[in-house]
């Protein structure tokens, strides 16, 4: 009889040990999924990071480009002031050489009379 009551408090520790095992394994599978979100939200804070410097270098550099753009168009504009002034300048030679050109050929026709 004592040896029955040893044996069934023996089976009541292994069956509650048993339990603890499996409530212990319970707790250690949600620590690791909480483990394995936080490491995925490590990730994608650092991920998150990485695209923000990212997009800071490339609006940088945007302005940049536009601020090169705004000197390019600048330029063009004072580039096309100056040819049509130039354009004008050489149409005032041009006619004034056709002018001495003429009075050169009067003169020519003149003196071979």
């Amino acid at each position: 009889m004592e040896m029955k009551k040893s044996h069934t408090k023996l089976l009541e520790q292994v069956n509650e040990k048993a339990f603890e095992l499996e409530v212990k394994t319970a707790d250690n599978r949600v620590l690791q999924d909480q483990l394995q979100q936080k490491s995925d939200i490590d990730e994608l804070k650092q991920r998150l990071c990485e695209l923000t410097e990212a997009k800071a270098q490339l609006e940088a550099h945007n302005q940049k480009l536009q601020e090169e753009s705004m000197y390019a168009k600048g330029l063009a504009s004072a580039v096309g002031v100056e040819l049509k002034a130039l354009s004008g300048e050489v149409t005032k030679l041009m006619d004034h050489n056709e002018r001495l050109a003429n009075e050169l050929a009067l003169a020519r026709n003149s003196t071979q009379r």
